[in-house]
């Protein structure tokens, strides 16, 4: 195979570039090698400045440059599985395959949240703006995503939480009206704690697994602390439901307590942790006091 030549840098290319810009013959050199027109090369100089420490394109203006063309794409994706201006089913199915985005996992609570959405998952013009200016996307979706989860997320891991709770709130309120089981309900009602299921009812309860695994990285999901709180909730206090402090504390708890032996503690070291919410009070004195366990 014929060895590629590279192209040759003229003079007089060298001279209208420095003329034009102002640059040193040392800029105009790295341009005109990348592109030989001088005209491309000109623009590009104005386009995209380099860092004269290393000779490269400035990443600043680049992460810009890609960030408003990802932006455009977003949007322009929106518009075209949108339908009456709300994204939601099958048409956020294929918007985020067309942006190579799973529909599994923290996707579409990482986008609720980011956009504000009033439910999960149906996303209106205002709530895709609002993703845009609160995500740095790059043009890899998936990743930037990603990155907004394990960076930002875990810094707000109690707003999320809360967001979370409420959309999971409305979801209930939905799936509920659907089977007919509740003509209406408040949050007060979502908030209590029931004691005699409903059969055909969803509660909050059933889907607090599911949704944690989706949201928490594995090492809080499939904790041996989350599994034993949950069924604590649900076996030993019969709740159906949690309050949204109660449900966006499980991040600090479990940062807390990582094991079980760590939830050895006596009443009086118990007694000292006004900070935790009731429920979790009532736990550690559970886990505790085993003999007690038959009597609850």
């Amino acid at each position: 195979m014929p060895r590629r030549l590279k192209p040759k840098i003229d003079n007089e290319s060298i001279e209208t570039f420095i003329k034009t810009t102002g640059a040193s013959a040392k800029v105009a050199e790295f341009y005109l090698k990348q592109y030989p027109d001088i005209s491309d090369a000109i623009n590009a100089f104005f386009d995209s400045p380099i860092d004269l420490t290393n000779m490269k394109p400035s990443k600043t203006k680049t992460k810009q440059k890609r960030n408003t063309q990802s932006a455009q794409i977003i949007k322009d994706t929106f518009n075209k599985y949108q339908v009456n201006g709300v994204l939601r089913d099958d048409g956020l199915s294929s918007f985020l395959k067309e942006l190579g985005m799973s529909e599994d996992g923290y996707i579409n609570y990482v986008l609720s949240y980011a956009g504000n959405t009033k439910s999960f998952a149906i996303f209106k013009e205002d709530n895709i703006e609002a993703i845009i200016k609160k995500i740095p996307f790059t043009g890899k979706y998936s990743e930037d995503v990603k990155e907004f989860y394990e960076e930002t997320i875990p810094k707000e891991y109690h707003r999320f939480l809360m967001f979370v709770h409420s959309q999971l709130k409305a979801m209930i309120y939905e799936l509920n009206k659907e089977n007919n089981c509740l003509e209406k309900i408040t949050e007060k009602e979502l908030n209590k704690s029931f004691c005699i299921s409903q059969e055909g009812r969803v509660e909050l309860i059933d889907m607090v697994n599911d949704v944690l695994n989706d949201i928490l990285p594995d090492s809080m999901s499939n904790s041996p602390v989350n599994k034993l709180f949950w069924d604590f909730v649900k076996t030993v206090k019969k709740r159906l439901s949690v309050t949204k402090d109660e449900f966006s504390f499980i991040v600090d708890f479990l940062k807390e307590f990582p094991t079980v032996s760590s939830m050895k503690l006596s009443q009086e070291q118990i007694e000292e942790k006004l900070y935790l919410p009731q429920l979790y009070q009532d736990f550690l004195e559970y886990i505790n006091k085993p003999q007690d366990k038959e009597n609850h």
